[in-house]
């Protein structure tokens, strides 16, 4: 339905087209929507690579994902990673660095491990929300996800400190003209497809 938006509280990753608030806590919660939002869309067509993944008999495929990656340390907590991945398909070689704040002897010259996992979250959502939304065929406008990531750590003493996962929101404000109904199949579809969702979740 055009010039629809909704808000949806989900434990668990992914909730795309919406308004929606994901609570990405340990637990997963069913999406609870509540109607509302606009726009239309992009094109709504599988890509070449997307169709390769279905036959004419819709048979059932499975395929890998793999990434092989390899550190250095450098300097005082500087890391510097070179990867690549190489299933499904041989993708080219990667550099990044990290790096930590004062906090834990760093200079701070990359950013810390924990904002890649950060962006590789919210990267990941956005990413299988506009390809499902193509195979799908689900308009969807522009979409933005705000996050709010939060961890526990509890140290006693001199002993190294232990950390556990607190919260982690996401908030998906994303433009469709598809009925409701439609919008929920995609998120259910984004969220069971999100590798990190699924790392998460398990």
């Amino acid at each position: 339905m055009a010039g629809q938006s909704m808000s949806c509280a989900v434990h668990g990753p992914y909730v795309p087209s919406l308004r929606c608030h994901c609570d990405l806590s340990p637990a997963r919660l069913k999406p609870v929507i509540v109607p509302g939002a606009k726009l239309e869309d992009p094109g709504l067509h599988p890509t070449e690579n997307e169709e390769k993944m279905t036959d004419e008999n819709n048979s059932t495929k499975i395929f890998n994902v793999t990434y092989e990656v390899s550190g250095q340390s450098v300097g005082k907590m500087r890391n510097e990673i070179r990867g690549r991945q190489v299933e499904p398909s041989v993708e080219p070689e990667f550099e990044m660095a990290t790096d930590e704040a004062g906090f834990h002897g760093g200079e701070g010259t990359a950013p810390l491990p924990l904002a890649y996992f950060c962006t590789g979250l919210v990267a990941c959502l956005m990413t299988q929300i506009r390809a499902f939304s193509k195979r799908m065929r689900i308009d969807t406008g522009n979409v933005q996800v705000n996050a709010v990531i939060k961890w526990t750590a509890t140290m006693e003493g001199r002993n190294p400190y232990k950390s556990r996962p607190k919260e982690f929101l996401l908030d998906i404000d994303l433009d469709s003209s598809a009925s409701l109904d439609d919008q929920k199949r995609l998120i259910e579809a984004a969220k069971e497809g999100c590798f990190i969702e699924a790392t998460l979740a398990n």
